[in-house]
C-alpha cells in the first residue's frame, strides 16, 4: 500500500504513525486527485511547515484526512490529523519496542473543506 524507498525519515516516520488509519497514504499529489478547498488545504499545511512530513490519507479515491508530522525533540513529534470538520493535534512518541504512543492535546471543530 505505501512505498517507503526514497522517503524522508520524518516521512517514513509519518507512514508508521498512520499505519492503523487504513488509508493510502501519499505524499505528492496530482492536481486531479482532490477538491479546490482540499488542495489549498494540503497546500498551506505544506508551505507553512517546510520542515514536516505531510500527507493526505485516502480511501476509495476520496481524501479522508490530512496528516503532518514535525519533530519536537528526540524521538518526540507533534502530530496533525486533519479531517472535513476537525483538526486534531497531539504529541506521539515512539517505544522502544517501535509503538507510537499519542497524547492528543487539542481539538479543533471546522470545516476544513
Amino acid at each position: 500500500m505505501n512505498e517507503k524507498q526514497g522517503f524522508t525519515e520524518l516521512q517514513t516516520k509519518l507512514l508508521s504513525v498512520c499505519e492503523e488509519s487504513g488509508l493510502t497514504i501519499k505524499f505528492d499529489i496530482e492536481e486531479y486527485e482532490l477538491e479546490p478547498t482540499q488542495e489549498d488545504t494540503f497546500l498551506v499545511l505544506k508551505e507553512m511547515n517546510p520542515n514536516c512530513a505531510v500527507a493526505v490519507g485516502i480511501k476509495d479515491e476520496y481524501i479522508q484526512r490530512i496528516f503532518m508530522l514535525g519533530l519536537l525533540a528526540l524521538n518526540e513529534y507533534e502530530f496533525v490529523e486533519i479531517s472535513q470538520n476537525y483538526m486534531y493535534i497531539s504529541e506521539v512518541s515512539q517505544a522502544d519496542d517501535g509503538v507510537w504512543e499519542l497524547d492528543e492535546i487539542e481539538t479543533r471543530a471546522g470545516n476544513n473543506w
